[in-house]
């Protein structure tokens, strides 16, 4: 008698389906709660520049409760792709920066009472830009003296091998070498980002959020914020889309300020506009890669180069440049191998995840190469 499977062969509803389908789904866009607030980004119209922000007249528009700015929120640097209390990661982001480092970075919150408000009490913030040279793109980082950093533009480096490269490429009868550039490429969900918090009656900070990784996000609040754990709640909202761009916690830390602060729910939404700007988006990239092969079609060597752009602050520098190298070891063995990636800050929007996380990118040159490879090798025979 054929063994009888709970899930396999047989046809299983989403369980928010018909939620969706109907139109009965709620996002946090659609949550409402007594007294809430909403909260609206200001980010810089400038890629690297000091910043001075006069609120006085958005404090005096009807309607505006707050305006917070760097010196009104907590002096707590953080890695927003920090995984995990005590992960070993430089920390160089704050809730709202004084210094600019890329187009769409968070220099103020408006709160208001009305999104209407808080629209225009943005609007009457008068903000002085103290521009400063900026880095853009991976020509720029890889040539510079340290505009963007002290010293140098390099955020990460790292080197994986196994084998021996010299000796595989001294067995190679055929080299071809293949150099490609990938370009940054931002997530587009339906749904732009978003947030709600909230204190509920035991005095617990209540966090709504379409966010992948809930616990990251209740490390990132607590350590941004200066609360302890046990009192920071994260509820996993119905996600309209994320493809990787909501598994890094972006307005998730100041939200929870906000309520923390004003003691009532505030809710903060962004645009289209902010949401490609002033988020996350794929790391572009510089890839060369070489490959040997002898007369028999196998690839006896490979080497890889990749410099990634990591955007303005180092969030995910490290593990980008690491899940691609560790992926190129995977799909083809190879005895002889030698990888190096390098992450680089520039003053533009920080990498982080985006559909694969690293293997697009990795898997276009590599897989070009090889028909390179192939083509050649057929020639030849």
């Amino acid at each position: 008698m054929p063994k009888a499977f709970r899930y396999i062969g047989k046809s299983l509803e989403r369980l928010d389906a018909t939620d969706k389908i109907c139109g009965r789904a709620r996002y946090v866009e659609d949550m409402q709660r007594a007294g809430l607030l909403v909260g609206k980004l200001y980010t810089s119209e400038k890629a690297h520049a000091r910043v001075r922000i006069d609120k006085e007249k958005a404090l005096a528009i009807p309607g505006v409760v707050a305006v917070f700015t760097h010196a009104d929120v907590p002096q707590n640097p953080y890695n927003s792709n920090q995984w995990f209390p005590g992960a070993k990661t430089d920390e160089d982001e704050y809730l709202l920066h004084e210094t600019a480092r890329h187009v769409g970075d968070r220099i103020a919150l408006v709160v208001a009472t009305t999104g209407e408000a808080a629209e225009r009490g943005c609007h009457a913030l008068k903000v002085t830009y103290e521009e400063q040279p900026a880095v853009i793109g991976l020509d720029q980082a890889m040539e510079s003296s340290g505009q963007a950093k002290p010293a140098t533009q390099l955020a990460f480096e790292k080197t994986l091998a196994c084998g021996d490269i010299e000796k595989g490429f001294h067995q190679a009868r055929h080299l071809i070498e293949t150099r490609v550039t990938s370009p940054k490429i931002h997530h587009a969900a339906i749904e732009n980002h978003s947030c709600l918090a909230e204190i509920d009656p035991f005095g617990t900070l209540v966090v709504w959020s379409p966010c992948q990784v809930v616990f990251q996000v209740q490390h990132i609040v607590a350590k941004a914020i200066g609360w302890p754990y046990h009192q920071v709640r994260v509820v996993k909202t119905i996600i309209g889309g994320s493809f990787g761009g909501k598994g890094i916690p972006i307005l998730e830390p100041l939200c929870a300020f906000a309520a923390a602060t004003l003691k009532q729910p505030v809710r903060i939404v962004m645009d289209r506009k902010d949401s490609i700007a002033a988020t996350r988006v794929r790391n572009a990239t510089r890839q060369q890669i070489r490959t040997g092969v002898d007369d028999t079609g196998k690839i006896v060597a490979r080497e890889l180069s990749v410099a990634f752009d990591g955007g303005a602050y180092l969030t995910n520098a490290a593990a980008i440049a690491m899940a691609f190298g560790k992926k190129a070891f995977r799909l083809y063995q190879i005895e002889n191998q030698h990888y190096t990636g390098s992450t680089y800050y520039t003053h533009t929007t920080p990498g982080g995840a985006c559909r694969g996380y690293g293997s697009p990118q990795l898997h276009a040159v590599s897989e070009i190469n090889i028909d390179q490879a192939a083509k050649q090798w057929e020639w030849t025979r």
